[in-house]
């Protein structure tokens, strides 16, 4: 028999979303609170035996009457699912903290303390571990647990498994005890990794909140056994954040440029354009005007200009300069096509640059 639940974490609920303006934070404000909902009505649908939240539900400790009514609200839909919480670094488990004053009433709700503890659930030979943080900081711990061998052991943590001030347990610790899972929060980005024989996981954040949440969102759904972990990666993100790099090297006119960056566009998400390569003298980029012409095409966009100004190879192979002597000798044995990649990475490594191929 296996024990089957979902496990979350970071959504950051009432997050201000630095870097976009007012409008669209409020927007993505709300996509991020209905990210809940989305993996609420998942779980129900899978007849899940448990919801683990390891860290960060919200933005802090204490958040807004308006989101804790929502989350309460979500709560009680699924009343016969029980959902365990491990407070992490931004919604530690302080005294009057939404924790310990706002969900006490509703039966479904299990809050790790922040000491070392654990919940059984006999029906199902599962002990789940954890321990909430009740400071932006946490020691490691579980030093002094040692598991029953013959149940379903789960860690749910939050934090990494680093030096450093925010991380609830130790690489060597966590092998000694040998949890079938280990479940945690804390990185954005959600990637499975094994430590001894315990099959781990960050499950990601479900909603990404800037441009460095551009990896792996989610959350993810497990079925774990004695003899058997399997995870699957649910993606639920409304809208993502993306980076792109658009080489404008012969390109001649902002039109070209837009039409060039459009094609790599789509409406629902947001963008961070960096352009690159060499821009002609031709005419005069304007990253205001191609952002203008851009931001129907998508949510949002941002166009950043790391272009260098094109090279004009018969001037600088009249130079009495190493980089003319480069050009020059380079002429005599490339081909034009060989010739052109060839200067640009030439000048560029005489410069100590990378050139983007």
């Amino acid at each position: 028999m296996s024990f089957k639940l979902v496990h979350c974490a970071d959504l950051h609920i009432g997050a201000s979303l630095s870097g976009l303006s007012e409008s669209y934070s409020s927007i993505r404000r709300e996509e991020i609170k209905s990210s809940l909902k989305y993996i609420a009505d998942f779980s129900l649908k899978n007849c899940v035996d448990a919801i683990l939240i390891c860290g960060d539900l919200f933005d802090s400790p204490f958040p807004s009457q308006s989101d804790i009514n929502y989350v309460k609200n979500i709560f009680k839909e699924i009343s016969d699912i029980n959902i365990y919480i491990n407070c992490g670094n931004h919604d530690y488990l302080a005294p009057s903290s939404v924790f310990t004053e706002s969900f006490s009433d509703l039966e479904n709700i299990y809050i790790f303390p922040s000491y070392d503890s654990c919940f059984e659930i006999e029906d199902k030979n599962v002990v789940l571990w954890g321990k909430s943080y009740s400071a932006p900081s946490v020691e490691p711990s579980f030093e002094n647990v040692n598991t029953d061998k013959e149940k379903i052991n789960i860690m749910c943590l939050h934090g990494v498994l680093t030096e450093g001030d925010n991380y609830p347990i130790s690489k060597q610790c966590l092998s000694r005890i040998s949890p079938e899972y280990a479940a945690f929060g804390h990185i954005h980005d959600g990637c499975e990794f094994i430590v001894g024989e315990t099959k781990c996981a960050y499950s990601g954040t479900p909603e990404g909140h800037g441009f460095n949440d551009c990896g792996n969102t989610g959350f993810i759904y497990a079925e774990i056994s004695k003899n058997s972990v399997k995870l699957e990666k649910i993606e639920s993100s409304k809208r993502k954040y993306t980076y792109l790099d658009a080489d404008i090297s012969g390109l001649n006119s902002n039109d070209e440029i837009i039409a060039s960056i459009k094609d790599k566009i789509n409406p629902d998400d947001l963008f961070k354009v960096i352009l690159k390569g060499e821009a002609t003298s031709d005419f005069e980029l304007s990253t205001s005007y191609i952002e203008d012409s851009l931001k129907e095409s998508c949510f949002y966009i941002k166009i950043y200009n790391e272009t260098s100004p094109a090279l004009d190879f018969s001037l600088i192979e009249k130079e009495e300069s190493l980089r003319g002597y480069f050009i020059h000798n380079l002429k005599e044995i490339a081909t034009e096509e060989e010739f052109m990649l060839a200067a640009r990475i030439g000048l560029n490594a005489l410069l100590g640059r990378k050139t983007d191929l």
